[in-house]
């Protein structure tokens, strides 16, 4: 939620000066230009602008503005559904919370083959790993050999 400073300076719930500043400063960290931003997003440099300049009288309507910054994320390579929270957090149109730095979202192969397994890994199994279910399956399986073979 919106709060004022010392000196006047919009305040977000998650410590920042603004939102566009902590997206500027998160787009700078990663060495990408707003030119590079824009190309990515393919949205109007004015749209891309008006976030970091916190200009949300030049934004659209909220589900709109909503999509331009989970595409900006994107590009940039934050997650895009916290860096949503983030902003709708700093319109006020949610309660503060602590949200914790965004993750990086993986930019390299090798990182996207990590993120899968780690992904796959969490996912529960959908193969029984019970060894009565092993035996009922191989005793059927040699049972249909046998019956079809026999045909």
């Amino acid at each position: 939620m919106n709060g004022a400073a010392g000196d006047g300076a919009i305040v977000s719930a998650v410590g920042e000066p603004s939102f566009g500043r902590w997206l500027r400063r998160s787009r700078e960290l990663r060495g990408l230009t707003l030119d590079e931003v824009i190309a990515e997003t393919r949205l109007p440099a004015r749209v891309v602008a008006a976030l970091e300049a916190d200009d949300t009288g030049a934004m659209p309507d909220r589900a709109y503005a909503l999509q331009y910054v989970r595409a900006v994320s994107l590009a940039i390579g934050l997650d895009p559904e916290d860096v949503a929270l983030r902003y709708e957090e700093w319109l006020g149109t949610l309660p503060p919370t602590t949200l914790p730095p965004p993750p990086v979202v993986p930019s390299t192969p090798g990182e996207k083959a990590v993120a899968g397994a780690k992904k796959l890994a969490s996912l529960p199994r959908r193969i029984s790993s019970d060894p009565l279910v092993w035996t009922v399956l191989v005793i059927t399986a040699i049972a249909l050999y046998f019956v079809l073979r026999r045909r």
